[in-house]
């Protein structure tokens, strides 16, 4: 799955390893630009609810639509646009804005891996000033 999803993106073997080392390295830092454009105020709180809901039903995710069958009626809950939750994850767990799926990205790295970035990101206020 990794290497089907990398392949997509890239055109040259080297653009295919970057692909790759992007969603299995964890992210030390967080793009700046994407960072000032997609973590608001609110973000903190919706990644927090986020992880809980994929502890709550850790158990039954494995494949890509598991987690958009429980992503989708969260955005609904929280009145979300995409962007607002996704773009967040996505920096959280890769370190940047451009990058495949999330839904793809968090059924390759799994629940706990995903929990551990998103909750990482928390934790460095993705990198910003407090």
């Amino acid at each position: 799955m990794l290497l089907d999803l990398s392949k997509e993106r890239a055109q040259t073997l080297v653009e295919l390893k970057d692909a790759i080392e992007k969603i299995t390295t964890v992210p030390t830092e967080y793009e700046v630009k994407g960072t000032k454009k997609f973590v608001k105020e609110n973000t903190i709180k919706i990644l927090e609810s986020y992880v809980q809901l994929l502890e709550e039903n850790k158990d039954s995710l494995h494949l890509a639509c598991d987690y958009e069958l429980i992503t989708k009626p969260f955005i609904e809950e929280f009145e979300l646009k995409f962007p607002q939750l996704f773009q967040p994850i996505r920096i959280a767990l890769t370190g940047g804005t451009q990058a495949p799926s999330v839904y793809d990205i968090i059924a390759i790295l799994g629940v706990e891996e995903t929990k551990r970035r998103i909750n990482n990101a928390i934790n460095m206020n993705f990198g910003r000033e407090a």
